[in-house]
């Protein structure tokens, strides 16, 4: 059965991905084991690199800080095993009422009152050597947040409004990213003999009022590989979080599993979360090879994959199409968002290419069909196959005709959908629709020069009933079937530099890094983001971020009877 990874768009969202790359170390051609092994955190139910502070709470296993601990009315390690080490600190230990259930370490001040020691245990003398490197440690735990955060998603991931669905069904290892800074819900299907590991992309993160529903209880890593601040409250996860460079703020709640952080504070003597036992065990699995794309062998030229605009992202291409009159300048008769996985060799030639689009809307009523145009000789290629996310797989041939490689990616983007409305999640009146996802992956008789800077390369429009009727975007001139007699009449404005432009300086095809908010009909793009009519008059030169600006007007956000955008699909 085919498996779909569907992306919910922050239409609000403000960072800009498009130089977003992933690349894979040179020479990783084979699986290779991978173990999430916590190294010198394995045994503490809270490992930090810094300071602990809190009040109100415990701590059923071990706890150890690098940096100072000050508690009131809290119980450490109340669940271990007899004679264990149940805390380990490198600073200060200020502790007022409470329990040690094993034996403590600190090498700083022990300043204690209305405390006791239970399973067998005491305190060490200061001369006792520290059982943790907190240095060292930390090294390992960031590198290995790194290279978790580095694994491609294998698992479908869903998000209704910050209620995600995880669904994997490797036995070994299933990999999920969430970038969003709210979650609400969270369901986990996987394996019980498999890692769930969540990657949890940005430098902030807020989690609130959110438990954790699992089809089978399985071990569950949440990896902050690049958060400076976690806010948490009022939550009931199941599951070990590793933020190992983020001061993680966490009351309100309990977390079944362990915490890794820089730091563990909320105020002085403020309540802080409860974490219950549940250590995270070491889990081999195999990493998969990141040379063999989706129904394709391993290269055995390839050393690493790109992708464009990110491993989990997705550009967009927004169109006009009825240059060369300007229309309604809505910009929605189609728009299709992008992603492209590049397998390079080790001088940085690309050996085959998985170009994946989504036809998320169409407006008007012309039928046009969808083409990818790359810069290398039509012979170039060795096959090509274009698979959709519903399963339907075909191999493709070359247009010809064309001097270069040119694909027809759709002959008439309608057809993907179920019903030929006259606008497609364009107009409220109309119910919403999915459309399959289209991907071609490119096979190249030999390494080809293809910068990722370009992609994806030249992605147009052509009339179905007019395959010369050409829209591109403004960088390309039309390939030489087309019907280059339209520059110049009505509205178009087209120079040598700068094609398929209005007088205004507007191209009639827009490429953006993320998905944006689309107009409704009829409504044109400047009354959602005024910045675009400088960004056009200047040839690009001035507001060069007009699209990551809040939509002022009447933008695309439910069909009728309230039904959803549709999901951009990334990998299946």
């Amino acid at each position: 059965m085919s498996r779909a990874i569907h992306v919910r768009v922050n239409f609000r969202r403000t960072s800009n991905y498009l130089a977003a790359l992933l690349l894979w170390a040179a020479g990783a051609r084979a699986d290779q084991t991978v173990c999430v092994d916590l190294g010198q955190a394995r045994p503490y139910n809270v490992f930090t690199l810094g300071d602990i502070r809190g009040a109100n709470s415990d701590t059923e296993g071990a706890m150890a800080a690098g940096g100072n601990v000050t508690l009131q009315s809290y119980s450490i390690g109340a669940k271990l095993a007899q004679q264990q080490q149940a805390l380990t600190v490198r600073g200060d230990f200020n502790y007022l009422y409470g329990g040690i259930g094993g034996f403590a370490s600190v090498l700083g001040n022990f300043n204690a009152q209305s405390y006791g020691f239970s399973n067998g245990g005491s305190l060490r003398p200061p001369s006792a050597p520290s059982p943790v490197d907190f240095a060292a440690a930390f090294n390992d735990l960031r590198k290995l947040s790194d290279d978790l955060g580095a694994l491609p998603d294998n698992g479908e991931t869903i998000n209704y409004w910050n209620n995600y669905t995880l669904r994997g069904t490797d036995p070994d290892r299933n990999v999920f990213t969430i970038d969003a800074n709210m979650i609400w819900g969270l369901t986990v299907d996987v394996p019980s003999t498999s890692v769930a590991i969540v990657n949890m992309r940005g430098s902030w993160r807020g989690l609130y009022n959110f438990g954790v529903w699992f089809s089978r209880k399985a071990p569950l890593l949440y990896n902050f590989p690049d958060a400076q601040d976690i806010l948490v409250t009022a939550i009931d996860p199941y599951g070990t979080v590793l933020a190992p460079r983020a001061r993680l703020q966490f009351y309100n709640g309990a977390l079944d599993g362990q915490v890794i952080a820089a730091q563990w504070v909320h105020g002085q003597y403020d309540t802080i979360g409860q974490v219950n036992l549940n250590p995270f065990t070491c889990v081999p699995m195999s990493r998969p090879n990141p040379c063999k794309l989706t129904n394709a062998a391993p290269d055995p030229a390839c050393t690493g994959v790109v992708y464009v605009p990110g491993k989990n992202d997705q550009g967009v291409l927004m169109y006009e199409d009825l240059w060369p009159r300007n229309g309604d300048l809505d910009f929605n008769d189609e728009v299709v968002t992008y992603n492209d996985q590049l397998l390079v060799d080790a001088t940085g030639k690309t050996t085959a290419l998985r170009a994946t689009f989504n036809v998320m809307a169409i407006g008007a009523y012309i039928h046009n069909g969808l083409y990818l145009h790359l810069p290398v000789p039509a012979g170039a290629v060795s096959s090509v196959v274009r698979t959709t996310s519903a399963g339907q797989s075909e191999v493709l041939q070359p247009l010809a005709g064309e001097a270069e490689l040119v694909l027809q990616i759709a002959g008439d983007t309608r057809d993907l959908f179920a019903r030929q409305d006259e606008y497609i999640n364009t107009d409220v009146r109309f119910e919403t629709q999915q459309a399959p996802a289209v991907s071609l992956l490119i096979t190249f008789a030999q390494p080809v020069n293809l910068s990722s800077g370009d992609a994806p390369w030249d992605v147009f429009l052509a009339h179905t009933e007019d395959y010369a009727f050409q829209i591109h975007l403004p960088k390309y001139g039309g390939t030489p079937s087309a019907n280059a007699q339209l520059f110049g009449t009505y509205d178009d404005r087209s120079t040598a530099q700068a094609h398929y432009v209005n007088e205004h300086g507007l191209p009639f095809a827009l490429k953006l890094p993320h998905l944006i908010a689309w107009p409704q009909e009829k409504v044109e793009i400047d009354e959602l983001y005024p910045s675009i009519v400088n960004w056009a008059a200047s040839g690009g030169a001035n507001a060069a971020d007009w699209y990551l600006a809040t939509p002022q007007g009447r933008v695309f956000t439910h069909g009728a009877n309230g039904t959803l955008p549709p999901l951009p699909i990334l990998y299946w």
